[in-house]
């Protein structure tokens, strides 16, 4: 399969988001076709912009991702 760019990564999770409650690292790498460790870096540095759609919710091994209440897009 075709390696896919961050923007159409980006826009798989915010895809994955509208239709599901949460997202962990797991369901992103399996629908990027990424490692764990990819993955989960990628979210975080996602999470951690302040324009993102992401933030994160749970601690440690627990933690998910989930759509930011005051994303309007």
């Amino acid at each position: 399969a075709d390696r896919l760019t961050q923007e159409q990564r980006i826009e798989r999770a915010r895809q994955f988001l509208t239709e599901h409650k949460w997202m962990r690292v797991k369901d992103y790498a399996e629908m990027c076709n990424l490692s764990n460790t990819t993955a989960s870096k990628e979210l975080r540095m996602l999470a951690g912009q302040e324009e993102s759609f992401l933030e994160t919710a749970g601690l440690g091994s627990h933690k998910a991702y989930i759509l930011r209440r005051n994303s309007q897009d």
